[in-house]
């Protein structure tokens, strides 16, 4: 559980993989030390951390999100998926509602718009 906690952590600040194995495993390890013992310290080295680690562990978290999104969205009769400013919205959005609604398995019949303009017109 520890390792997914930190693998998120190292997702969400958009660093490198091998900031986990590198440099937060080593400082845990050694603040544990200093702070609550060497038998604390010896379970932080136990914490799976490696590049492949961090990443299997982000993208298991990915899945079970997106698989959460589409259930709930398969739940509801209707919805709306609402953006900021047209000139916030970006390609990268709207491929990623795309993807999520022809998963649901509304296909093509779904017209998302932003200040009353098809995307697609965009």
């Amino acid at each position: 559980m520890a390792s997914y906690l930190i693998s998120l952590q190292i997702a969400r600040f958009k660093k490198l993989y091998s900031i986990g194995k590198e440099v937060i495993k080593p400082s845990l390890t050694a603040a544990c030390n200093e702070i609550l013992g060497q038998s604390v310290a010896s379970k932080m080295i136990d914490i799976p951390l490696s590049n492949d680690t961090v990443e299997r562990r982000i993208s298991d978290v990915a899945e079970d999100t997106e698989t959460q999104i589409i259930e709930k969205i398969k739940n509801f009769n209707s919805f709306c998926i609402t953006t900021g400013r047209i000139y916030r919205y970006s390609e990268q959005q709207h491929f990623t509602y795309k993807y999520i609604l022809r998963k649901v398995g509304f296909g093509d019949k779904i017209g998302i718009k932003v200040g009353g303009r098809t995307i697609d017109d965009l």
